[in-house]
């Protein structure tokens, strides 16, 4: 076994892809603007993760709830929790809520937060790897202070717990690797606010033998009714490399439906290692799994994400299809719906040169997806350990890792719906970006004529800015030098406008 926290964990190299150019975007797309990146953590770690199963990032009003993993050296590692009274315009100081657990090691964090206000926060620790048990806190004032912590489980291999809570229940599935190579998923609840947890029960109904990818390994998502749907990372074919298996309970819990597999075997080479999934659910019997797969090879150069849809409440699934229609290499991803049914995807990827975190919206039921906004506000630095979830406000919040600084940090930004962007910043001919920008802008022009081809730049009154003729395949402009705001920038052909695009100036 690798010592320390690595044996769980892959160790990942930068992820890079490139966006298929010729993508078509949503005739009724609203991408939306994006709030200045707010650093989380105040404190610079030996290394920094949102490695888990669950959420990492949770919101109730205007209060905005983030944990994470930090490791103050080589050797040691806690949890910290940071909350943002103001919406996410500012972060309180980290408290390491898992000091009061004996364990050394701690890992795989995963938060929710009840409609009632009570913080609920699961992890994994040890003293000595891998024999990890699952722990539990909460907090019922708001994070000012947390109980004690309670040790779930003694099998000295129980890893990547998900959690979720719906009013006082709380429910937690988790991975039971004592006999590794075999993983096993348990799952336990509480009735009462998380003072009592039941006996756990094993969910996966076949014996899981077969070696599986040790990543990402479970997911849980609640519905607008409160309905539960388990995801993991299933081995009980012997041959099968990992499969993704889901179950459903419409009981609070008390009792789960048949493990239904997500991914279809029966797509061309389809039968690959598939691991680190996310799952959403919304109140249309919708239910999408996205996950990572090596069907291309082994390697990270083969990874892809993938996502399969069920519109019978997770009965049954259609088969995968590349999320967002990219393939190329990928691998931190997360999914969530809003409450209108608008599915949400964001990954760490290399859009037109500017590597970054990029969210997509579907309005379609995952069927097709809108062209990207960046959610970070710099570019071309490392990126990963990516989350997302949507507020009772229907807005995006977003939590990752990235390395702008010498540390790798915890950043935080969320959509502004209040400001849309009507136009997408990019099409089969013309590509903006980087839209939201700070300094910047460039103007790609694909398979276009080029003559008396130029492009003007106004402000919200209307005002023209600044005229550049199009003279090659690519120009651009300095706008380090205008106020924040939201500015226009038109295509012109001759005398006729053919395009325009909302950009964001930060």
């Amino acid at each position: 076994m690798k010592n320390h926290i690595t044996f769980l964990r892959k160790k990942m190299t930068v992820v890079v892809f490139v966006m298929l150019l010729c993508m078509i975007a949503l005739p009724s797309l609203h991408a939306q603007s994006v709030s200045p990146n707010v650093r989380v953590n105040t404190a610079d770690y030996f290394k920094t993760h949102l490695d888990g199963g669950g959420k990492l990032i949770a919101v109730l009003n205007d209060t905005v709830y983030a944990i994470w993993q930090g490791e103050p050296t080589s050797s040691t590692s806690n949890i910290y929790f940071a909350k943002s009274i103001d919406g996410g315009a500012s972060f309180s100081a980290e408290i390491n809520i898992s000091q009061g657990a004996s364990p050394t090691l701690h890992a795989f964090p995963s938060l929710a937060v009840s409609q009632n206000g009570t913080i609920h926060i699961a992890w994994a620790a040890t003293n000595n790897e891998p024999a990890f048990n699952v722990w539990y806190i909460k907090s019922t004032n708001g994070g000012n202070t947390f109980d004690t912590p309670i040790q779930m489980t003694t099998n000295d291999g129980a890893v990547y717990p998900a959690i979720a809570a719906h009013n006082n229940n709380v429910y937690i599935i988790y991975a039971s690797s004592a006999d590794f190579v075999t993983v096993d998923y348990y799952f336990t609840r509480s009735t009462n606010n998380g003072n009592t947890f039941s006996t756990p029960v094993q969910i996966n109904d076949a014996t899981c033998t077969g070696n599986v990818e040790f990543d990402g390994l479970t997911s849980i998502a609640l519905d607008p009714s409160g309905n539960i749907y388990l995801a993991w990372v299933d081995g009980r074919r012997a041959n099968g490399k990992g499969d993704i298996f889901l179950s459903k309970s419409t009981d609070g819990g008390i009792n789960f439906g048949t493990n239904v597999m997500v991914n279809d075997i029966n797509q061309p080479g389809a039968d690959s290692v598939q691991f680190f999934l996310s799952i959403a659910a919304d109140a249309s019997n919708n239910v999408y799994v996205s996950f990572c797969d090596r069907r291309l090879g082994s390697g990270s150069a083969n990874e892809r994400i993938y996502m399969a849809k069920s519109s019978n409440g997770g009965n049954t699934f259609s088969s995968e299809t590349l999320l967002a229609g990219y393939n190329e290499k990928c691998y931190f991803h997360n999914i969530a719906v809003n409450s209108t049914g608008k599915l949400y995807a964001a990954i760490c990827a290399s859009i037109s040169a500017n590597h970054g975190v990029w969210l997509y919206e579907s309005t379609d039921g995952g069927n097709s997806f809108s062209l990207p906004i960046a959610v970070n506000d710099t570019f071309n630095c490392e990126f990963r350990d990516l989350r997302i979830t949507i507020g009772t406000d229907d807005k995006v919040y977003a939590l990752w890792v990235d390395k702008r600084t010498n540390f790798f940090n915890v950043y935080f930004a969320k959509t502004d719906f209040p400001t849309h962007i009507s136009e997408a910043n990019m099409d089969s001919k013309f590509i903006v970006y980087p839209n939201p920008t700070a300094d910047y802008l460039t103007l790609e022009v694909k398979d276009f004529e080029l003559s008396t081809l130029h492009f003007q730049l106004y402000d919200m009154q209307g005002k023209l800015l600044q005229t550049e003729r199009i003279t090659g395949n690519q120009t651009s402009i300095t706008m380090s030098h205008l106020v924040p705001a939201t500015y226009f920038v038109k295509v012109i052909r001759g005398n006729k406008e053919i395009k325009t695009f909302k950009i964001v100036k930060r």
